[in-house]
């Protein structure tokens, strides 16, 4: 949804836009890592100030994306949390397209790839190390559960990717 609105908006070139397709076929395919496809998205975005992108992300949202978080799933989330669970939202996306979905269902904390900015609020074009995606994921959930005394054995997972095989 990002990159058609920066294409929308004629903040990105046809070049770029096919280097980006490209990249997610062969991310797709398995010729490209997650690590590298996210660092080639966020490399294209270097020099962009972070506030700007949290407006996008925003908007974004509430236009595209939240009519298709389906209802039961603030259900769901209240449903644990009416029974003292710890709810987090871990997700190999950035924070700006996390936050908003996080705060519309509820959820408090969040685990996601977030953007290197420099002193002033702009994007290096790097993302903060480790990258969450498969076993960094995981990495983080157990930190976050060591964090926080939670027993992952006693705990529920919900996932929609093999990439979450790890966390599972």
């Amino acid at each position: 949804i990002l990159t058609r609105e920066r294409l929308r908006n004629r903040d990105m070139g046809v070049g770029e836009l096919i280097s980006m397709i490209a990249a997610g076929l062969n991310h797709q395919l398995g010729f490209m890592e997650f690590e590298d496809l996210i660092g080639k998205a966020t490399e294209a975005l270097r020099g962009r100030s972070l506030s700007d992108l949290q407006q996008i992300g925003e908007r974004l949202f509430a236009e595209k994306i939240e009519k298709r978080i389906y209802p039961e799933m603030r259900d769901l989330v209240d449903a644990h949390k009416a029974r003292g669970h710890t709810v987090v939202l871990s997700s190999s996306a950035l924070t700006i397209q996390v936050d908003p979905v996080a705060r519309y269902l509820g959820i408090p904390d969040t685990l996601t790839n977030q953007f290197e900015v420099d002193d002033d609020g702009v994007l290096t074009g790097k993302v903060i190390p480790p990258i969450l995606w498969g076993p960094g994921k995981a990495n983080a959930v157990q930190q976050f559960a060591g964090e926080n005394d939670i027993d992952l054995q006693e705990s529920y997972f919900y996932a929609d990717g093999n990439e979450d095989v790890a966390l599972m």
